[in-house]
């Protein structure tokens, strides 16, 4: 084993943990921008369910006073 790690080359090594480390860094930044997506897309819902919630307690309040 201490052999075939003797027979490869430095610049081998340094680029599998390079590549790896980079891997992993593009990983998690990834799952960072999905989180972020996620987020303003559920406020957008919620601003808008928000909205429609008032809409609705407004028509509810002038059918009330009609029916009276």
């Amino acid at each position: 084993m201490i052999d075939f790690l003797n027979s490869i080359p430095p610049a081998v090594l340094v680029a599998i943990i390079g590549a790896m480390g980079t891997y992993i860094a593009t990983r998690k930044k990834s799952k960072t921008d999905v989180e972020s997506i996620y987020t303003k897309e559920i406020q957008n819902i919620i601003d808008e369910y928000n909205r429609q919630l008032g809409d609705l307690k407004e028509e509810i309040a002038k059918l009330k006073k009609r029916k009276c």
